[in-house]
């Protein structure tokens, strides 16, 4: 919820901290591809297209079987062209 407040007031830098802090504390938990996605995304508005890219290929890799891995795959293709 934090997160989602903080991006909804257009700090996208501290809301994609903070979806990334709770992606890494809660690493099996069903919402942590969510998170680092959002997290990826927020990156993005904020410019940070590296730190976009990095969240990613992580959530890409370690979570294969998510539902969210082809939006990912989507949103990288996006950011990497």
């Amino acid at each position: 919820g934090i997160a989602a407040s903080l991006e909804e007031k257009g700090k996208f830098v501290e809301a994609a901290t903070t979806y990334k802090q709770a992606a890494d504390k809660f690493r099996d938990e069903f919402m942590t591809p969510e998170n680092l996605l959002n997290s990826a995304r927020c990156y993005d508005l904020a410019g940070d297209k590296e730190k976009a890219r990095t969240i990613l290929t992580e959530l890409i890799e370690t979570y294969s079987t998510s539902q969210l891995k082809s939006e990912a795959e989507m949103f990288l293709a996006e950011i990497v062209s």
